[in-house]
């Protein structure tokens, strides 16, 4: 039960992501490659083996990623934050 909600958590958040994206209208490079966007992006604070050791629920990936930009200052947008948390919670989920 407890995978079933992790996966539709995840596939929530990915419909919302696309949603927005194609709300905006405006074509955005990064939701292309959101790999690098992690990368480029998490990488001016601390290394990537951190975040890449974790293994979190799309909630936690979540509220660590808007912490990292609303307490501790990291510079992206809503949009990014939304790309960067639906890769995280993509690729370092909690084993189902």
């Amino acid at each position: 039960m407890k995978g079933l909600s992790i996966l539709l958590t995840t596939c929530l958040l990915a419909v919302m992501g696309l949603v927005t994206a194609v709300c905006s209208g405006a074509e955005q490079p990064a939701a292309a490659e959101p790999e690098k966007l992690f990368e480029a992006t998490c990488s001016q604070c601390h290394p990537l083996s951190r975040p890449k050791g974790l293994r979190k629920a799309p909630l936690a990936w979540k509220d660590t990623v808007m912490k990292m930009k609303n307490v501790n200052g990291a510079k992206f947008t809503d949009e990014e934050a939304e790309i960067i948390i639906n890769y995280l919670s993509e690729k370092y989920h909690l084993p189902l």
